[in-house]
């Protein structure tokens, strides 16, 4: 039953994926106004998936002002803030403009290959002045399979979505001290999310 429900979630990825050609990366910019809020999660990916170069990304954009670009929250898995037994990854704390905002898609760079969402979805979230906007804990999961000569290979992905609202605020004050943390909005998503194949509320068996 275990290894039936993986084998299903792989099937439901590999028909709600599509190939693209690039991994264009744009980041969230501290905005500079006076009246900033704060957004705040995490990404991360298990620490016994060390083989290769991966890369994670939530892809957002603004949802109360027309033609807004598009951004990324994204962790490149060379480049951790923190690491232990179970896992490393990035917290992400950045000075935003007050206003509606939601997460749209889902991308996966694995090796060589970068897969993102075929469907869009809406995880919203608003950006209030002064105050914190927790969004979660996305811990990026490979499913693996057999490559070529036998050697395990990544072919998709999917995000494990937590509340670690308590940690991420830790670290996030130690990695940028000069913002101010002080009353925290927790937006963590609503379990319709889990409906959607690119997340899960815990991992799936092997």
């Amino acid at each position: 039953m275990r290894m039936l429900r993986t084998t299903l979630k792989a099937l439901a990825l590999l028909g709600a994926l599509f190939l693209v050609a690039s991994c264009e990366q744009v980041t969230v910019k501290d905005y500079r106004g006076a009246d900033a809020g704060y957004a705040l999660l995490s990404i991360s990916r298990l620490a016994e998936q060390e083989r290769g170069y991966h890369a994670y990304h939530l892809n957002a954009r603004r949802t109360d002002v027309q033609n807004w670009d598009v951004f990324r929250f994204y962790y490149k898995t060379r480049k951790s803030d923190y690491e232990d037994d179970t896992e490393a990854g990035v917290v992400f704390l950045r000075a935003m403009e007050p206003g509606d905002y939601k997460i749209f898609g889902v991308s996966y760079f694995i090796g060589i290959t970068t897969y993102s969402s075929a469907v869009e979805f809406s995880i919203p979230f608003t950006i209030r002045p002064g105050e914190t906007t927790y969004l979660g804990n996305y811990l990026g999961v490979s499913l693996m399979g057999e490559g070529i000569f036998g050697i395990p290979m990544p072919y998709a992905g999917y995000f494990v979505v937590t509340d670690q609202e308590e940690r991420d605020v830790e670290r996030a004050k130690q990695r940028r001290p000069e913002f101010p943390i002080t009353k925290v909005n927790n937006a963590m998503p609503d379990n319709s999310i889990f409906s959607l194949p690119y997340f899960e509320q815990q991992r799936l068996p092997e």
